[in-house]
Formats: structure tokens, C-alpha cells, sequence
């Protein structure tokens, strides 16, 4: 009853006392609640930050968890050390390969490593990344007016991979794997620039772009071929201006990465090369299709994208069906680049234009499919609840997307993980490694079976050559084949990729006294590791179940 009273004195007040030209400020100031806007602010943004989270911890959980030192981390971490240590390994080939892979991203682990260690650097830039994942598809979703509720369901079946929702057309998938490396930073900028070119924010659509090229250069130029023409477009409604201003930003943001492109080209990175056999010996899992069942659901979601804005469009709802149709040509011009990708790599068999890996993109067109199957759910969810039929059918929705869910955990092999050491894992190879790094000596170089990874940075030593850590394009990539083939007894293996790495051992093994004499000569090492079956009768320095180190003679 007070406050009724009080409230009518205030309005009584304002109409007569005060001047016109301060009415309408005086009224919204105190006869409107103003903590109220401000609470609601609040408790959204913390919703919001909520549900990014809860995906981010789905995304680490559901594909292999956070993993340290194995994988592409065999070459990353020891450049990470000669980036904070000018004087770590001066002599080591395989950090001579790798020193301008990715230079970004390890200047980035660097900083990180300095400030807290290196386990703990990329324990966080992992969480960083799939953080920054989750938000990037939080704001496509936003960008597509959808809700919260529709973003966790999204972002829930894109961490459990449900129809193959964020898989592609070859191994690599939209998230990544447990070992965090800049391929999830650059899809996460690439999904930033997506919304904003929904959005019709174009700087920072260029922005988000330069970005993405920073972290990943292939990701970048693919992404660029796909979005680009859709901003030229609409330069005429955007104005000469405002175009001129945003490819100024694009190449702003990028200038870094084209200083290091630069330098890698006078290191010889597109030097003569043999490519599809390169491509075939080291990594055609990268390059080759990935199944029948892969690009059977690419197209699915390419089918389910036209499908989508084909109702959209006879709903007359323009702004839904305006974002599902760049979407659409987004996917198009990405298949397109795909079936370029598998010309060139299965029938000219020249390997130029799948070197670019095109199908490297593919994972955003089964994101897109889902997100506008989403779009549809959601308008179609609408017009239920127009007709009082919407809590049934959204219920049953959220049943049968739950059931599905569940299923595809179950039978896909999907299982919870968390956080893996490569220095804890009770491997005969790691306790080896991790011995010479405590006992062996260091001025001296070491042999040790190629086709094992992680040599340099188990033990803080140099190895002479290990397959996982391969060259960029044409940059040494005669020596890399030449070491290989080496420590193979001179006759490297006809395998295809990974297979080759078991078969490099057992050469590897195979080679007798005065071939390591040979070769102690002319790579200036000292020890070698060798495997347990080798009867080579060196002086043995330390043993375990598979490995033994001798000195050399």
C-alpha cells in the first residue's frame, strides 16, 4: 500500500512539476525497477557461460580427453623448448624440420610453458581451446536464433559425434583429438566468422578469418575460397568503403603468418617433390576417403541443408532462411573444393591440388546439416505450440534426440577419458628414453629405431631421424628419406603410412655391428637404442623387457 502511494506521488510530481524535455528520463529513472534488467543480464550471462562450459567439458570427455606429449606433440614441444632455449639441441635435425610448422601456435605453448611449466601449459591451452569451441558454436547458434536449450543440443551432438555430426571426409574431425594442437583454435575462429557473416558484421568477419589463418594456414586459404566470394557478394550493398576496410583488417591480422610463410619458402618448403609418393609413404590416411559411410553422411547433411532451406523458404521466414542458405553455399563451395581434392589425388594423380588438402574443411558441412535440421526443429516446434500441440511434441522431440544420443554412445565406441602423460605411461620405450634423459650423455647424437615417436622429447637428446616427425612439403625432405632409409639398411619400406613404422623397426633391428659403425661415423653418434631382438654385441649400458642401449665401438 506504501509503495502504491509513493509511486502515485512520483508520477503526480513529474506530470507537474517538471519540464516536459525531462519527463520521459525522470520516469524510466524512478518509476521503472532498474536492478531487474540488470539481474536478468547477469543470470543469462551466467546460463550462457554455464552451458559453453558443460559442452567444452562434453567435447574433452568424448574424444579422447587431455593428452601431453604424444601424437604431433613429438615434434611441437621440442620447438617449444628451442623457441625458450636458443641453445637446446642446436644440431637437432628433427627440430630443424618442425622449427616454422605451426610457428604460431608453438610461440603461443612457449609463452605458456614459460609462466607455468610445460605439462600445465598445454593442459590449459587445451582447455582454452575447446572453451573457445564451444563459445564460436554458441555464437553461430546465437547468430541463427536459436536458444540455449537448441545450443546444448547441438554442441551435444557435436562432442558425441551423432550422425557424424562434426566428422568429415578423411580422419580428422571438427573437435580433434586428446593432444590439443591449433587446428581446434582455427575452427573455432572459422565458426566466429561464420556468425558474423550472419550477423553482416564483415570487420569482424575479416577479423575472425585473419585469425583462423594464423593458427592454421591450410584451414585459413580453404576457409578464404569458401567465404570470400559470398562477401563479394555484397560489396555493392556493403559499399567500396567498408569492403576496402575489411580485406585491410584480413591481411592486417595475417601479416605474422605470411612473415613466417615467407621465411619458410626461402628454407625450400615447396621444393621439388615427388608428392602422391610422398603423400602415400607418410600420410595418405590424411589425403584418401575416409569410407563409403563418410561421404554417404557428408551427403546426407548436404541433402538435409537444401531440404532445410527449401521449408524455410515456404514458411516465409526470411531471416532463417537467409542463414541456412549461406550456410548451404558455404557447404557447396566446400564440396566442391572436395571433389576437386579427390580428382586431382585419385584420377590426375599429380597431387599439387590435394597437397592443400581440401577435404580438410569437409567436418563443417555435417556441423552445418545439423545446425539447420535445428533451425527447422525449432520453426517447426513454433508453429505446434501455435496449435497448443507444442509441450507434447517438444518432449517427444527431446525424447527421441536423448534416445539417439544414448545409442550412438553406446555402440560407437565413444568411452570417457581424462588426462594422459606420455611420460607415464609404463612403456619399455618411454623408461628407455626417460633413463637416457637422466644417465646418458649429451653431447653426442643417438640411434634409435624410426619408426618409434618421441625420441628428442622423452630424452632431451638428439635422435637422427623418427617417421612421426616428418618435413613441411619440399623443406629437406631429401634428407629426411635419406636418414630413413639409413637406419632402414638402405632400402626403405613400400608401405602405406603407419604401416611403414612397424616394418622401419624391424630393418632397423636387422642391421649388424658394422652397419652401426657406419653409421655412427656419419651421423657423429655415440649410442645407440636398439631393440631387444637386435644381436648386435655392444657394450650394454641399461636394459628393460624391449630395449637395450649400447655404446658404440
Amino acid at each position: 500500500m506504501k509503495n502504491t502511494l509513493a509511486q502515485d506521488a512520483t508520477a503526480t510530481f513529474i506530470e507537474t512539476r517538471l519540464p516536459d524535455k525531462f519527463r520521459g528520463a525522470a520516469g524510466q529513472l524512478l518509476l521503472e525497477p532498474r536492478a531487474r534488467p540488470r539481474l536478468r543480464s547477469v543470470s543469462d550471462f551466467t546460463l550462457a557461460a554455464l552451458c559453453i562450459t558443460a559442452i567444452a567439458a562434453l567435447m574433452i570427455t568424448l574424444n579422447g580427453g587431455i593428452s601431453v606429449g604424444t601424437s604431433n606433440h613429438a615434434g611441437l614441444l621440442p620447438v617449444v623448448r628451442r623457441i625458450l632455449d636458443p641453445g637446446y639441441l642446436p644440431s637437432d635435425f628433427g627440430i630443424t624440420l618442425r622449427l616454422y610448422h605451426h610457428r604460431i601456435f608453438a610461440l603461443m605453448v612457449a609463452a605458456g610453458s614459460m609462466l607455468f611449466g610445460e605439462d600445465r601449459a598445454l593442459i590449459l591451452v587445451n582447455i582454452i581451446g575447446k572453451m573457445l569451441l564451444s563459445y564460436a558454436l554458441y555464437r553461430l547458434c546465437r547468430a541463427l536464433q536459436l536458444s540455449k536449450l537448441a545450443f546444448l543440443f547441438a554442441g551435444t551432438m557435436l562432442a558425441a559425434g551423432v550422425l557424424w555430426t562434426g566428422r568429415g571426409l578423411e580422419i580428422n574431425t571438427l573437435i580433434g583429438n586428446a593432444e590439443i594442437m591449433p587446428t581446434t583454435f582455427a575452427y573455432a575462429c572459422l565458426l566466429m566468422s561464420v556468425a558474423s557473416l550472419l550477423q553482416q558484421r564483415y570487420r569482424h568477419m575479416a577479423v575472425w578469418s585473419g585469425v583462423a589463418v594464423l593458427f592454421h594456414l591450410q584451414i585459413g586459404v580453404i576457409a578464404g575460397l569458401a567465404i570470400f566470394p559470398l562477401f563479394l557478394a555484397r560489396i555493392r550493398s556493403i559499399g567500396l568503403r567498408e569492403s576496402l576496410w575489411v580485406v585491410m583488417l584480413g591481411i592486417l591480422v595475417t601479416l605474422p603468418q605470411i612473415v613466417q610463410l615467407v621465411a619458410m619458402l626461402g628454407r625450400g618448403v615447396v621444393g621439388s617433390v615427388q608428392i602422391i609418393d610422398y603423400i602415400r609413404f607418410r600420410q595418405p590416411y590424411h589425403f584418401e576417403l575416409l569410407s563409403l559411410t563418410a561421404a554417404v553422411a557428408v551427403a546426407s547433411h548436404l541433402a538435409a541443408q537444401a531440404l532445410a532451406y527449401r521449408k524455410l523458404l515456404n514458411t516465409g521466414d526470411s531471416a532463417a532462411s537467409r542463414n541456412v542458405r549461406l550456410l548451404f553455399f558455404i557447404s557447396l563451395a566446400l564440396a566442391a573444393l572436395a571433389l576437386l581434392h579427390f580428382t586431382d589425388y585419385y584420377l590426375w594423380k599429380n597431387g599439387t591440388l590435394a597437397s592443400v588438402q581440401f577435404i580438410r574443411l569437409s567436418p563443417l558441412i555435417t556441423l552445418f546439416g545439423m545446425l539447420s535440421i535445428i533451425v527447422v526443429g525449432r520453426r517447426w516446434i513454433a508453429e505446434q505450440r501455435e496449435l497448443r500441440r507444442g509441450r507434447c511434441i517438444f518432449f517427444a522431440a527431446g525424447a527421441g534426440a536423448t534416445v539417439v544420443t544414448i545409442t550412438w554412445l553406446l555402440f560407437s565406441g565413444i568411452s570417457l577419458s581424462g588426462l594422459t602423460r606420455y611420460l607415464d605411461q609404463p612403456l619399455p620405450w618411454v623408461d628407455i628414453c626417460r633413463w637416457i634423459d637422466a644417465h646418458g650423455p649429451k653431447d653426442t647424437v643417438y640411434l634409435a629405431p624410426p619408426g618409434q615417436m618421441g625420441f628428442t622429447y622423452l630424452s632431451n637428446r638428439s635422435g637422427v631421424v623418427e617417421f612421426k616427425v616428418n618435413p613441411d612439403g619440399g623443406q629437406l625432405l631429401t634428407q629426411w628419406y635419406e636418414r630413413l632409409s639409413d637406419l632402414a639398411g638402405g632400402v626403405l619400406p613400400q608401405a602405406r603410412g603407419f604401416n611403414n613404422q612397424a616394418l622401419l623397426d624391424s630393418a632397423y633391428a636387422a642391421l649388424n655391428e658394422q652397419d652401426l659403425t657406419a653409421l655412427s661415423a656419419k651421423y657423429r653418434a655415440a649410442y645407440a637404442v636398439l631393440p631387444a631382438s637386435s644381436k648386435v654385441g655392444f657394450e650394454e649400458i641399461y636394459q628393460n623387457a624391449q630395449y637395450r642401449l649400447v655404446k658404440i665401438r
